[in-house]
């Protein structure tokens, strides 16, 4: 805070505590002010016994004026050029700021996971493995229908399918009538891969790689082409057996399977 500022609210401080001690002897010199105690309050009053109206007379109307410096330096400080009535160079400095803050509760659950699982489908291979049992433990390729055969238990379904959630389908089987114990593990052989088509320097087929990007299959398949639009690109994915086009941007993972098209820009 500057002098100027500062002398002023000396001033100020100054000329309200004159204000409260004549307001003091005004009221000491009239005799109809009568001091009783306040039950409410607990404080003394200078209202008279069972007067709940004004005083009978105004105190402040003899007050001393406030001194003619003051009220020229509080108005140089309402100019525009020392930040207006409600700036920080006027008198609303000395008012204090009530801030009000609300909080409202959430209930958080659990953070979803950031990678989903692979399920298996129509042009995946899967290594099966049964232990005590090499006759049974080969690499079978999931048909067009979504199923593997594995001897002596027949064709076992596969697709939407996890590896583990197969393992345990295919040890089941095997525990009806032919294996007493069995110890059973499926991991991926290899993937069914992802196609490019459009606005591509090298459309086809390519395999599929986990944490794979749109942005990223684009640039296996050699980049955009001259025409290509930028933007977004459509997906043909199959989901649930059905199979949907989505209008998606390049950050979007591919899954496998996923038909990826390019589109030519209008401009």
């Amino acid at each position: 805070m500057s002098v100027s500022r500062f002398a002023l609210c000396a001033a100020v401080m100054l000329s309200l505590s004159a204000c409260a001690k004549t307001n003091r002897e005004f009221a000491a010199a009239d005799p109809s002010i009568v001091p009783h105690a306040d039950a409410n309050a607990g404080e003394r009053s200078l209202h008279p016994p069972g007067d709940d109206g004004p005083l009978p007379s105004d105190p402040i109307a003899n007050a001393p004026a406030m001194p003619v410096a003051v009220l020229d330096a509080i108005k140089q400080l309402k100019q525009p050029g020392h930040g207006g009535a409600l700036g920080f160079g006027g008198i609303a400095f000395l008012e204090p700021t009530v801030t009000r803050v609300t909080y409202e509760r959430r209930d958080i659950g659990p953070a979803p996971s950031m990678t989903q699982p692979y399920l298996l489908d129509s042009g995946d291979r899967v290594r099966v493995f049964v232990y005590g049992q090499p006759n049974l433990s080969h690499v079978y390729p999931i048909d067009g229908s979504g199923f593997i055969a594995v001897p002596l238990i027949g064709n076992v379904k596969a697709r939407g399918l996890t590896t583990y959630h197969l393992a345990e389908q295919i040890a089941a089987e095997l525990k009806v009538s032919f294996v007493k114990d069995p110890q059973v593990s499926v991991e991926m052989a290899a993937t069914r891969p992802f196609y490019i088509l459009g606005e591509v320097r090298a459309a086809g087929q390519y395999p599929f790689e986990p944490g794979l990007t749109v942005e990223a299959a684009i640039a296996i398949a050699g980049g955009f082409g001259p025409r290509a639009s930028e933007r977004e690109v459509r997906i043909s994915r199959r989901i649930d057996g059905n199979l949907n086009e989505l209008h998606v941007p390049l950050t979007e993972a591919v899954r496998p399977g996923d038909t990826i098209r390019v589109e030519e820009r209008w401009f």
